[in-house]
């Protein structure tokens, strides 16, 4: 365990002894990452911090069934907010295929740098290819979607992610798999671009 894990799992121990100093200072140490993962997924302030904030009161309430040896402090407040979230966004079809919009603008954007600084004929030609890059992951499932979402935007290991999905890490590479395939077939983009939705190779513990 990390030394800012240590400090999270303290915190939590904490405020499963009822301490509000003690949530306070979790929420201004870890409210980033959980508001990011919220506002990724809604693209709506309003969402986000109401999400958040439900979310915290259930930390307040729950912080004694966390569990350690199940993952970081961090995995699991994401996975707090992540239900809220959830909640809302399955409410309405189109929040989400707007949700989805927003998230490429920001995938895109990351992916085209990279090309970039190797083929700038590349970038260009998967600048064009940006409208039917939205429209590809529009039609990914939303199991897909999130995955994207957690390993590329909010960068966090294939592990963390298993946990939070409850499911194999086997599946979530899987399915980050798919969604590029399924993004690689769609746009047919250049082998540059390709490269970007690659798995890097790297030891598990990198991740």
């Amino acid at each position: 365990m990390s030394a800012e894990d240590s400090i999270d799992a303290g915190l939590i121990i904490a405020i499963a002894a009822g301490d509000q100093e003690a949530l306070i200072s979790l929420y201004r140490r870890r409210r980033d990452d959980m508001y990011r993962y919220a506002y990724a997924m809604s693209r709506s302030t309003a969402l986000a911090e109401d999400a958040m904030h439900d979310a915290f009161i259930n930390i307040m309430e729950q912080a004694h069934r966390f569990d350690p040896a199940r993952g970081s402090v961090r995995a699991w407040l994401v996975g707090c907010v992540r239900f809220r979230v959830l909640d809302r966004l399955r409410e309405s079809a189109d929040v989400v295929d707007e949700v989805m919009r927003e998230v490429v603008s920001e995938v895109v954007s990351e992916v085209i740098e990279e090309v970039a600084e190797q083929d700038l004929a590349a970038a260009i030609d998967l600048r064009r290819s940006t409208t039917a890059l939205h429209a590809a992951i529009s039609e990914l499932p939303l199991i897909f979607r999130e995955v994207l979402v957690l390993c590329e935007l909010e960068e966090m290991s294939y592990a963390d992610v298993a946990r939070l999905l409850d499911c194999p890490i086997g599946t979530v590479r899987s399915r980050l798999a798919r969604a590029r395939q399924h993004l690689v077939s769609k746009l047919l983009i250049p082998a540059a671009a390709v490269r970007c939705f690659e798995t890097p190779v790297a030891p598990e513990a990198a991740r």
